[in-house]
């Protein structure tokens, strides 16, 4: 009895010394595992928003670009330019249908030559301090009959901006005909010498041209927004939280985040932000990357390993011994 109470403890010793670094290894294991692949889907996904965010400011700088220089453009050189065109038309005190037309006829060339160029623009409008406007369309679409902008909040936004680029949000614009979600840029023409206000010039841009978010860094398991610094969201990969807020904890994130650059793995999800340089939006990624680990059942595995293990042992340094016993008194 006491033999075998010894050999139960030296059993039991054994068992500790052979199944806990086994254990130690294993655990070390898997958070240097996790670690790699933290690492690695983070490396991923900051350079998926880098491209994003790239493609994204190209076209941005491209709309930021035809608001500015659109009071410019002319048929060809030396002839008159769109500024021109506004002038003629505010300084008409009795201004018409007729004169609207003639105005409009003169401009399209530039209209559809831009049009054709930015796949994404849906329309150009441009709109009249006396509230007459000149629109130029790619589909069916156009002003709703009798829409005046003044009283819309859009109009009042660009004012206030003083000559700087409005971005609306993401929406089906009730003042447009047979309108699809959309995103308008708008900017206040003034004259260059007097600052008087001419015009207002608005565009509306098909939503594709946030499609450079549509990656999936992990299938199924991936969320990018573009956001702006309230936390609205503009456009999101699944398309199903545009209109939304961002959670308030990305909502935080964003607020404090001075460095135009986010990352960081809490609780088992990998969170990166990049911001732009010349507006307020910023790409969000939220990845669920531990998911990712479940497939592997890890706990599962260990307390298959440790009874395994306990078994075998338990059959070498117990059973065996005892067996043998009984075969040599026989």
């Amino acid at each position: 009895m006491n033999s075998l109470t010894t050999r139960t403890k030296m059993f039991l010793v054994f068992i500790a010394i052979s199944i806990i670094p086994i254990i130690i290894v294993t655990i070390n294991s898997y958070r240097s595992y996790t670690k790699l692949v933290n690492q690695q889907v983070s490396v991923v996904t900051s350079n998926t928003i880098s491209n994003s965010l790239e493609k994204i400011d190209r076209t941005y700088q491209n709309i930021n670009r035809i608001t500015l220089t659109f009071q410019q453009f002319s048929t060809a050189p030396g002839s008159p330019t769109v500024a021109d065109q506004l002038y003629k038309l505010i300084n008409n005190k009795n201004v018409g249908p007729y004169d609207l037309y003639l105005a409009r006829r003169d401009m399209q060339f530039f209209f559809n030559n831009l049009i054709l160029s930015n796949d994404y623009i849906n329309g150009i409008y441009l709109f009249l301090p006396d509230g007459n406007s000149i629109s130029y369309t790619n589909n069916n679409t156009d002003l709703q009959f009798g829409y005046v902008a003044s009283s819309d909040d859009w109009y009042k936004q660009t004012l206030n901006k003083k000559g700087d680029l409005y971005v609306g949000h993401v929406s089906t614009k009730s003042f447009i005909i047979n309108a699809q979600p959309s995103v308008t840029f708008a900017r206040a023409i003034y004259d260059f010498n007097s600052h008087k206000l001419i015009g207002v010039l608005m565009l509306d841009c098909d939503i594709k041209i946030f499609q450079a978010l549509d990656n999936d860094i992990i299938p199924n398991m991936t969320n990018l927004y573009l956001a702006n610094d309230t936390g609205y969201i503009l456009y999101d990969n699944r398309m199903s939280d545009i209109g939304k807020k961002l959670p308030s904890y990305l909502r935080n994130i964003i607020s404090t985040n001075s460095q135009g650059h986010f990352e960081d793995v809490q609780d088992g999800n990998l969170t990166v932000i990049k911001s732009f340089s010349d507006n307020d939006w910023n790409i969000v990624a939220s990845i669920p990357v531990n998911e990712l680990y479940k497939p592997y059942n890890l706990s599962e595995k260990i307390n298959h390993l440790y009874i395994n293990n306990m078994c075998r042992y338990l059959y070498f340094a117990f059973l065996g011994p005892i067996k043998s016993t009984y075969k040599t008194h026989d």
